[in-house]
């Protein structure tokens, strides 16, 4: 039996103490908050998408995505299912993502915690690590709440302290810290799963409002990414799902000083600005006494509709069939084109999971360091995020799961 110290309680890290202690190992976790499983709360809006049943790697971003697949292989989402249903949590499965049968974050947590306790998994809450040393053995400095500084001993340990995304209480990167104090490699760290920001002024006019539609991020005038889902516009520029989906890359071109750009099409279901025209011209044909603020009635909210005309240039007040066939064409590539510059993503503690992180390359398989035996690291911390949908939650599962296996 090993001493096995956990630095981080939150998902990965909870992992990967329950599966160590299952192997026979005595294990301690220390967290920074004054309980385990913190962020595990706010995860699905509450109600905790803990997997989901189309796992691929496509679905992660990072230097080297092939290392997110050889973790996700070893331990993949029906070994979630399957762990989670032994400890008496009962799920089920919206649109391939999987959540506790009463969507409720909690219940995930309560049986972590109540597995934690039943394999005598000591805690030691609110209190900081500063330094990891390794001699014999490792060596952990860290801080109690009442600025006591006390040292540790392991045999082995797992670095799983969490990125600084969200705005829970003790999420402050620190781990990345330890990292390189350790002289490891870390790729800088950026918000993913964030909400974007335009300089445009004219966000402030439809701010609040949703709306179906397809995304397309472009990155010096390339095509990265495409989504479609609900758009939620605000009075800094652009949110909901599909904003989320594109955030990772768009934050990492940013932050390498290209061109980013967002290409809105409030139209998805045409397929083309031709289409799109046709339709209009149909609609002005139907309808030709209507003036061109009613012209949208039934397809977007007023609010867009007097944007899309005030960006053409168009008077609302105007009867629809005096539009040339060059105004519909400018409208028609409106609809279908709108063009947001995108000037920065929010910060840190809006944002759901970080990009960037330990590089891959420091670790095994097993992810044990390479240069360093006897510590590991999981979850967050390694330069691998997911998309929305569960997959961020079974990365933490995945690495977590592997390294407690490997101790």
């Amino acid at each position: 039996m090993m001493e096995v110290g956990i630095i981080g309680g939150g998902a990965s890290g909870i992992m990967t103490a329950i599966i160590a202690a299952r192997n026979g190992h005595h294990v301690t976790i220390l967290e920074h908050n004054n309980r385990i499983g913190k962020k595990i709360l706010a995860t699905g809006n509450g109600r905790c998408n803990f997997t989901n049943m189309d796992m691929n790697t496509s679905f992660y971003h990072g230097e080297d995505v092939t290392f997110a697949g050889k973790i996700l292989n070893q331990y993949n989402h029906l070994d979630t299912i399957r762990f989670f249903t032994e400890l008496g949590l009962y799920s089920k499965n919206k649109n391939g993502g999987l959540y506790p049968y009463c969507e409720q974050a909690s219940a995930v947590l309560d049986v972590l915690r109540m597995e934690a306790a039943r394999l005598h998994i000591h805690l030691i809450v609110e209190v900081h690590v500063t330094d990891i040393k390794k001699e014999d053995r490792f060596c952990v400095s860290c801080q109690d709440a009442k600025h006591n500084m006390k040292k540790l001993f392991f045999d082995k340990v797992v670095i799983a302290a969490g990125s600084q995304a969200s705005n829970v209480q003790g999420s402050d990167g620190s781990g990345y810290e330890l990292l390189k104090k350790l002289g490891l490699t870390v790729r800088k760290p950026l918000p993913a799963l964030v909400q974007l920001q335009s300089d445009e002024t004219y966000f402030k006019s439809v701010s609040g409002i949703r709306c179906d539609a397809r995304l397309k991020l472009l990155v010096d005038q390339q095509v990265i990414h495409n989504e479609r889902g609900e758009l939620q516009l605000t009075a800094y520029g652009i949110s909901g799902i599909p904003v989320f989906q594109l955030s990772s890359e768009a934050a990492r071109a940013l932050d390498e000083k290209k061109e980013v750009r967002v290409v809105i099409d409030f139209m998805p279901d045409l397929e083309s600005v031709d289409d799109m025209k046709l339709f209009l011209e149909n609609r002005i044909r139907q309808n030709p006494e209507k003036i061109c603020e009613e012209l949208f009635l039934g397809l977007f909210h007023k609010n867009i509709g007097q944007l899309l005309l005030k960006l053409c240039g168009i008077r609302g007040n105007v009867k629809s069939i005096s539009l040339t066939p060059e105004q519909c064409t400018d409208l028609s590539k409106r609809i279908k084109q709108f063009d947001v510059p995108i000037s920065a993503t929010n910060p840190f503690d809006q944002a759901q999971t970080c990009s960037g992180g330990l590089k891959t390359s420091e670790l095994s398989e097993t992810l044990e360091v390479k240069k360093i035996k006897g510590l590991y690291v999981t979850g967050e911390l390694i330069d691998i995020d997911g998309a929305c949908g569960g997959y961020n939650l079974q990365w933490a599962w995945s690495s977590g799961m592997v390294a407690g296996n490997q101790i």
